[in-house]
């Protein structure tokens, strides 16, 4: 529990916040800015300011994520403007106060969490599944119309992967697919990029950017192409190799519906298969 005055500021704290919020081997907290302490500095101030207005009720909660030293620690927070009854005991020009009492919730917000990535990624693979892989595309791609973007959609599809089931077991199968997964964001990892496996072994990577350059985008398919040929080990003494092809669509020009453009990366994907496979093609190459 703590109080704040009109500037966030910690007047007073129990030996409970202290515990929590102190780095291990200090004495002091790194700061009375309440704001800091905790995480998302621009929403908490807003917050305070809206519970410190008579127009809106006297009390809130949130759930809030901190940092403590190497430990995350998530509280749900309940803030208090104090009463009229408790205002008439400070002289009225006095900053309002704020009270805030905390409860570490962390072992439920880690549950939660874990629950969220199990629902929206391929248990073999760590992957997005279809359905959050989807969404996440669908999302993508609005921001990329509203912002004058482009979204790189990569349709894959791996060579010679079938043989590897038939003849070494499924369980040879889903070490290269894991494999080819770890390649696949080891390569693709920012914050734009989306890594998603359809099924099987379809896959979908892509790349929300400011400025497209086919070029470019060309120069990366073919260097992923190249890692995902690149041996595989099933075992101590053995090794395979798959392959891969590669259909590109980009938005907005070769569609500004997912569906669409997801049909046009299929089509340029099913062009490279039937034309040799192993290869990369762009939808604006095959279209006419």
């Amino acid at each position: 529990m703590c109080l704040l005055d009109d500037k966030n500021i910690i007047t007073t704290f129990n030996p409970a916040f202290k515990h929590y919020f102190t780095v291990p081997g200090e004495e002091e907290l790194p700061t009375l800015h309440f704001p800091e302490l905790l995480s998302n500095v621009d929403e908490l101030q807003s917050l305070l300011a809206d519970i410190r207005s008579a127009k809106n009720p006297p009390q809130t909660t949130l759930d809030v994520e901190c940092k403590v030293g190497y430990k995350t620690v998530w509280f749900h927070c309940l803030f208090v403007r104090l009463t009229d009854q408790r205002d008439t005991k400070r002289n009225p020009k006095q900053e309002q106060l704020v009270e805030v009492i905390l409860h570490d919730v962390t072992e439920r917000a880690e549950r939660e969490q874990q629950t969220r990535f199990e629902a929206d990624h391929d248990p073999l693979t760590g992957l997005l599944n279809r359905r959050a892989g989807e969404k996440r595309l669908k999302k993508a791609l609005r921001e990329c119309i509203k912002h004058n973007e482009h979204l790189v959609l990569m349709m894959i599809d791996l060579d010679k992967f079938k043989p590897i089931n038939d003849t070494y077991g499924h369980e040879a199968g889903d070490k290269v697919l894991i494999e080819i997964a770890h390649r696949f964001k080891t390569l693709f990892h920012e914050k734009n990029d989306m890594c998603i496996r359809l099924g099987g072994d379809e896959f979908i990577v892509a790349q929300q950017i400011k400025t497209y350059d086919k070029t470019e985008t060309q120069q990366k398919a073919i260097a992923l192409l190249n890692e995902l040929q690149q041996q595989v080990s099933i075992s101590n003494t053995k090794t395979c190799a798959v392959g891969a092809s590669i259909g590109i669509a980009i938005a907005p020009y070769d569609g500004n519906e997912l569906h669409q453009l997801m049909h046009n990366g299929d089509k340029t994907l099913y062009h490279v298969k039937e034309t040799g496979r192993g290869k990369v093609a762009f939808y604006d190459d095959i279209k006419n």
